[in-house]
């Protein structure tokens, strides 16, 4: 079969019918080697950009997860150091509304720290006195420059200050040197908030004082739960602030501006704390007496502290995993 062709002569064109000619010259040949083989470079040059853009997504993907664990664990040391709870109890935190009483500063710096911890508690969700209605004050804030005399003095008035405190946690708080002095009473209350029974005739009725005929009056004043579910997994009773006593030493304040004074006194007071905990990496205001380099303190409440009380009051207090759910919420809090 022939194919039609075209030639160009000078000034006339010819249909030539001549097969053509199928040898390849031997630039083409060439050219088309160099083609393929800057193909096969490309293609390879992409493979291996895959590969590596591959080996950086996980580099960063492994990265994450290791920044995401380390944080779990200075969350962890940080919760596990910072909560005091004794054995087989609930944590604690405020039941009854705050309401607070700012004794021995200047009126503007009383007004601020009332001003600051009302907005605290209000952020984290710790139950607070309505403003503008008289309340009892049942958290105690005085700055003195005679702690101990302070101290014996409310002492000898009111018999009923340290509650049912121990001698040996009474005679800690009447002895340390700290800065801030910081005292708890806690009542034990139903899981679902009623209070405990004192009442004989109840008592009787619900627990071994009927059935066994004991002697009920032997059970008189003792708190009693006539609530209590069958459970290991929640606890039947659970610790309520009932009221708080903070005394500021003023002679050893420095140079601590009233901003962290009132932070600080906020995390020790709005849940019972080791205010001596080693608190491992995390910042945290309970570290502003710890450090004496002063461009080194906190200038108030960290993001570590904000997310554990929010944690605090947010998660269920009748549950005995309570600890664990804080921690995951302070991580999840502080990843955001």
């Amino acid at each position: 079969m022939t194919v039609p062709t075209t030639s160009r002569t000078e000034g006339s064109l010819h249909l030539s019918t001549s097969p053509p000619r199928l040898a390849v010259r031997p630039w083409l040949a060439a050219f088309c080697g160099l083609l393929s083989l800057g193909v096969n470079v490309a293609r390879a040059e992409g493979a291996a950009s895959e590969a590596d853009g591959g080996s950086k997504l996980n580099s960063v993907t492994v990265e994450a997860d290791r920044n995401h664990a380390a944080l779990k664990r200075q969350v962890d040391e940080f919760v596990s150091a910072v909560a005091a709870r004794p054995v087989d109890e609930s944590l604690v935190r405020w039941g009854a509304p705050i309401c607070p009483l700012v004794g021995g500063l200047p009126r503007d710096q009383a007004e601020f720290a009332l001003a600051r911890l009302s907005q605290i508690a209000a952020s984290v969700g710790a139950p607070l006195a309505p403003a503008g209605r008289t309340c009892s004050p049942n958290f105690y804030i005085v700055a003195t420059d005679k702690p101990d005399a302070l101290i014996a003095g409310w002492r000898k008035r009111d018999a009923r200050l340290f509650g049912s405190g121990s001698g040996p946690s009474i005679r800690r708080f009447v002895e340390t040197t700290r800065p801030v002095r910081v005292w708890y009473n806690a009542d034990l209350t139903t899981g679902d908030g009623m209070a405990m029974s004192n009442d004989v005739g109840a008592i009787a009725v619900g627990t071994v004082g009927a059935s066994s005929g004991g002697n009920t009056q032997a059970l008189a004043g003792i708190p009693t739960n006539l609530h209590a579910k069958p459970t290991l997994l929640q606890w039947n009773e659970v610790r309520q602030l009932t009221s708080a006593i903070v005394i500021i030493d003023k002679r050893q304040l420095r140079d601590i501006n009233v901003g962290q004074l009132i932070d600080y006194i906020a995390m020790a007071t709005l849940t019972e704390v080791h205010q001596d905990a080693d608190l491992g990496g995390a910042g945290s205001i309970l570290r502003l007496f710890a450090d004496s380099d002063r461009e080194g303190r906190p200038s108030g409440l960290t993001k570590y502290d904000e997310a554990y009380l929010r944690a605090m009051y947010h998660s269920d207090q009748r549950d005995k995993m309570q600890l664990s759910v804080i921690e995951t919420q302070v991580t999840k809090d502080l990843l955001r």
